[in-house]
């Protein structure tokens, strides 16, 4: 699907193969529209990562995406 709403990935533009997060922005956008098989047709990986890091971010509330060193 083409799309001016959906930027172009990078690596997929100068390689033209699909990089781990190709698909993430539809799979997140089917999860959104409660499609889980569309969204792990799309990307699988980050949709079965997804139950992972919400439970680490739940049991290490402390933890945060930008921590400085």
């Amino acid at each position: 699907m083409d799309s001016s709403w959906f930027p172009k990935c990078p690596f997929r533009s100068l390689t033209g193969l699909q990089c781990p997060g190709c698909g993430s922005q539809r799979a997140i956008h089917d999860l959104l529209n409660l499609d889980i098989l569309g969204a792990f047709r799309e990307n699988a990986l980050m949709v079965v990562s997804i139950p992972y890091i919400v439970t680490a971010f739940i049991l290490n509330p402390s933890t945060t995406l930008l921590q400085s060193c």
